[in-house]
């Protein structure tokens, strides 16, 4: 991928060709580009200082139906009898009773809600697994 700064703003294009038609230059783009990592400041490509932040933001605010997420650990021979079954064995009363009510009465669930990570570690599932179920509406491949 390669890249020019046009007002301020990141011209992204797979073919430098392209870019180089319509702009006086185009750059290679860092490997480790997404969008909103870098910005454009003073005609220079830098990281964005608030990105930790904005992905932190954006990925709490994923979101997934039931369904959706129930097929999802499906996929992987978890059924929601099972969670319900690990989810009772929660020492504490309060968080126990909470995921509980979570479980049975939202209409979507949320990667922000920290249930979400407690049910995915009764699993084996890491962070990372939870956030690409809801980028992707189901799990990585084992």
């Amino acid at each position: 991928m390669y890249y020019t700064i046009q007002n301020n703003s990141v011209l992204t294009s797979e073919n430098r060709d392209v870019l180089m038609r319509f702009y006086n230059e185009a750059l290679k783009l860092p490997a480790d580009y997404e969008q909103g990592k870098y910005i454009a400041v003073d005609g220079e490509l830098v990281l964005n200082p608030n990105w930790e932040q904005e992905q932190q933001r954006r990925i709490a605010q994923l979101n997934l139906t039931k369904a959706d997420f129930w097929i999802a650990l499906l996929d992987r021979n978890i059924t929601k009898a099972m969670v319900k079954e690990k989810i009772e064995l929660i020492p504490d009363e309060t968080l126990k009773a909470k995921t509980l009510i979570r479980i049975d009465e939202a209409d979507h669930f949320w990667r922000g809600d920290a249930s979400m990570d407690v049910i995915g570690a009764m699993f084996g599932l890491t962070s990372e697994d939870l956030t690409y179920l809801f980028e992707n509406g189901e799990l990585p491949k084992e």
